[in-house]
């Protein structure tokens, strides 16, 4: 059985990012889904964008609005 995490409300904050990251591969899970918020708020959105895509099986749009 695939374990699944679920992470959301990145805003470009890539130390959070690698934080969590880290922590589901240590878990041992195989399944990263997004539900969006990637950029609008911090300093690395087009770093958050790369990184979201590299990780994840799916990318949901957010709530995020500019």
């Amino acid at each position: 059985m695939d374990k699944i995490a679920l992470i959301s409300d990145i805003h470009g904050n890539i130390p959070a990012l690698e934080t969590v990251l880290s922590s589901i591969r240590s878990r041992g899970i195989n399944k990263i889904m997004c539900l969006g918020d990637l950029v609008g708020k911090g300093p690395e959105p087009d770093k958050a964008v790369d990184m979201i895509r590299e990780s994840c099986h799916l990318v949901l749009l957010g709530n995020w609005t500019i």
